[in-house]
């Protein structure tokens, strides 16, 4: 039996700007890609993309600053006009109508440092949905989902010679591993 699929070409952007005075900062995101639904039931895989454009520091950068002046690596130190980017591809299926299955992978740059966005380059997560109706209640959905997160190398070096991230780091993280996450709902 063939299925229909819907296929979509285009940008859905969402623009962020703060004050000029901050550096310009700026971030363009959106899906480049749509096709869905498949299987005959509602779902759709997304490829994604996003870019921030503003003063940003590079890690190995700040590493070598903060070693010619005896200090503790800063990317602040070291900020300029740089770019930041990455990719994703999202697969959401409704398997059967009281469940569906979702997924998500990504990646960004991991040589400059994050602004406004936990310090992740590369994530992969997935989940599952149940609609409480096999129990005798459809308007409660029970929900599963697990996330596997990592920073690049470069921000692992940053981090162990003493480098503070947005939301991560301590003053020397010498064994950065990656973020395992388990959710019900």
């Amino acid at each position: 039996m063939l299925h229909q699929i819907k296929l979509t070409y285009g940008r859905r952007l969402a623009r962020l700007r703060q004050h000029p005075a901050s550096g310009g900062w700026a971030q363009e995101a959106g899906t480049i890609l749509s096709v869905g639904p498949a299987m005959g039931t509602a779902g759709n895989l997304k490829f994604l993309y996003w870019i921030s454009r503003g003063n940003l520091g590079s890690y190995l950068d700040a590493i070598s600053f903060g070693e010619a002046i005896g200090e503790s690596p800063s990317t602040a130190a070291v900020r300029m006009q740089r770019t930041k980017d990455g990719v994703g591809l999202n697969f959401a299926q409704r398997i059967a109508p009281d469940f569906g299955v979702l997924s998500r992978v990504g990646v960004s740059r991991g040589t400059v440092e994050a602004i406004d966005l936990p310090d992740i380059n590369r994530s992969i997560s997935g989940g599952l949905s149940l609609t409480g109706s096999r129990w005798g209640r459809p308007d409660d959905t029970f929900g599963l989902a697990g996330a596997i997160n990592r920073i690049s190398h470069q921000g692992k070096l940053y981090l162990a010679a003493g480098g503070l991230g947005g939301i991560i780091g301590d003053g020397q993280l010498p064994n950065a591993g990656r973020e395992q996450i388990l959710e019900t709902f």
